[in-house]
């Protein structure tokens, strides 16, 4: 389910405000009981809509760029979703059309074949980047792995608005793709520089409770070895314990 909030986070304040005033006027002043109840409701499911997105944009990085306030301004060009595990939000031959941002869950992605190529956790951010920032087909699919996955995600034409209309957000931006070019060079030189054995337990370092939250094939399939090379380390691992 996707939840487009189009009003600033600042409606919080005014929620809270207009729920006073409807105080006032049942005590005050003859309303009907019926829209009272009515008006109630639909305060509280805003408040509880802005309040939602407002925790979601916490999975932003600020990168020492953005403040509160740059966050709660930009709060209607985001969306925020909840997920199940095996819903899928890229398939091959589509273009990805958002960067999405982690507040709760697990994420993956892998190829037609079914070979795991990334999974990242809450407080990481995800995307197909050469769909997203060439607007070209995808090859791969990207996978929502566990239940009750909380994304915040933007479209690429709004993140495009959003650098046009605030050059703190464009400076973000530049920061942002500098942080993922760090990220990429590190993954791609460890598969270069290190074995499967170091792998596993950068893995489990970066990632603790990991084993708990991935299958196993899955694992081996994102170290690039088989299961049985998978059992061998781990069953090292424990001796050495």
């Amino acid at each position: 389910m996707i939840l487009n909030i189009n009003p600033p986070i600042s409606m919080l304040f005014i929620c809270q405000k207009a729920s006073e005033i409807l105080s006032f006027f049942c005590i005050h002043a003859y309303v009907c009981p019926a829209i009272i109840t009515h008006l109630v409701c639909r305060l509280a499911v805003n408040n509880t809509l802005m309040q939602g997105l407002k925790n979601g944009l916490e999975a932003i990085p600020r990168l020492d760029v953005l403040e509160e306030k740059d966050l709660m301004d930009a709060g209607q060009y985001f969306a925020l979703e909840t997920m199940h595990s095996g819903e899928v939000l890229l398939n091959p031959g589509r273009t990805c059309k958002r960067l999405y941002f982690i507040h709760t869950g697990l994420v993956f992605s892998c190829d037609r074949g079914g070979r795991i190529l990334w999974y990242e956790s809450e407080g990481n951010s995800f995307t197909d980047i050469h769909s997203f920032y060439k607007q070209k087909p995808s090859q791969n699919f990207i996978k929502i792995a566990e239940d009750q996955t909380r994304l915040v995600s933007i479209h690429h034409s709004k993140l495009q608005d959003l650098y046009n209309r605030s050059h703190r957000w464009a400076k973000w931006g530049t920061r942002f793709r500098e942080h993922e070019i760090v990220r990429l060079v590190t993954y791609y030189e460890n598969l270069r520089t290190r074995d499967a054995s170091e792998r596993y337990f950068d893995l489990l370092s970066s990632h603790p409770g990991i084993l708990q939250r991935i299958p196993l094939g899955h694992i081996a399939s994102y170290l690039g070895i088989s299961q049985v090379s998978l059992s061998r380390i781990r069953a090292g691992s424990q001796k050495k314990e």
